[in-house]
């Protein structure tokens, strides 16, 4: 079982103090706070044209998370794919795999902001072809042999992208379930990629997707699976509390996006992780359940307009819950 942290955004909302550049020094030092707590992975989002300067630049940020770690994995959560070349995309996900020595995760899922589809020249109701054509080349090129492809969208003459991987078979790929959700369960499961379990689902949403998934599944054995989710781990504060802010701010801002009611965002109506570190852990212990040794459990801990000194404390803390889970599990004192 690994632990991770994310999805980080680095948002800076309205009427916010902090820079750009503070927010980013924040995702960098979180990640080495991640990796000496004994974390595994750090995951950022990707969204353009954003009023918050939500994260665009995926990759260039999991590439200096990698750099300044030496055993965290780093990963797109997700990689919007129509918004991008699939060989280019191809040669920085190498070049990530190179850096890292095998430590890169090329998460892909599909968009949904009119504007970002207009910014980038894409017309939306091509997306999800897209995803599937990005995913056949990313699988060719990652091969390090050479390839030629020829689609509705994409049109590859033979080449080699060089260098070859470090990771056989290239970086692995994720595809997230955030479009036409039982398609996107049985897309991933019939590719063999990681299926990415996204944080607004319900526990019963998730378990079916997981069991749509696992029927429909022709990878290798023993594929892990990311479940992501939101949360707060504080022994001395109440954990709905100090995410409530940042949170709230952030789902108003995806039913904006989305053209939806904008909703008031109680802890009732959402999938959270809440508790001191005894109480996060039998929560984390209940999934681990369900889903057994495979599941990547993702907790997110930092919120737009949060205190960065909370979400350092609460990192730490996620760090000794992963711990004392890892304890248990190895003591055979949960199923």
């Amino acid at each position: 079982m690994r632990f991770g942290i994310g999805m980080y955004s680095a948002q800076n909302p309205p009427g916010s103090r902090r820079s750009h550049r503070d927010l980013y020094e924040d995702m960098l030092r979180q990640a080495r706070l991640a990796e000496a707590a004994g974390l595994d992975s750090f995951w950022i989002a990707e969204h353009h044209f954003a009023e918050d300067g939500y994260a665009a630049a995926v990759i260039p940020i999991c590439a200096a998370v990698l750099g300044a770690t030496t055993r965290l994995i780093a990963g797109t959560s997700v990689a919007i794919a129509s918004f991008y070349n699939p060989v280019r995309l191809a040669e920085d996900a190498i070049a990530a795999d190179l850096i890292s020595g095998g430590r890169f995760v090329l998460g892909l899922g599909t968009g949904y902001r009119a504007e970002e589809f207009a910014g980038m020249g894409i017309a939306p109701d091509t997306d999800e072809a897209r995803l599937d054509e990005t995913a056949a080349i990313l699988e060719k090129a990652f091969t390090g042999r050479p390839f030629s492809y020829r689609g509705r969208f994409y049109d590859i003459p033979e080449l080699t992208v060089a260098p070859a991987p470090f990771t056989p078979g290239g970086p692995p790929i994720m595809l997230a379930g955030d479009g036409v959700v039982d398609r996107d369960a049985v897309r991933a499961a019939r590719r063999g990629n990681r299926y990415m379990i996204d944080p607004s689902l319900t526990l019963s949403e998730v378990s079916r997707l997981v069991a749509l998934y696992d029927a429909a599944y022709q990878g290798k054995p023993g594929m892990e699976l990311p479940v992501f989710n939101y949360g707060f781990v504080s022994d001395d504060t109440d954990p709905w509390e100090e995410m409530r802010e940042g949170f709230t701010y952030l789902r108003q801002t995806y039913d904006r996006w989305a053209n939806r009611t904008v909703r008031d965002v109680h802890r009732e109506n959402h999938r959270l992780i809440l508790g001191n570190r005894q109480q996060v852990a039998e929560q984390v212990l209940e999934y681990h359940g369900m889903f057994g040794d495979r599941i990547h459990f993702v907790l997110r801990l930092d919120y737009p307009g949060q205190d960065p000194a909370r979400s350092d404390l609460a990192v730490e803390r996620w760090g000794e819950v992963a711990a004392a889970v890892r304890r248990q599990l190895s003591n055979g004192e949960a199923s």
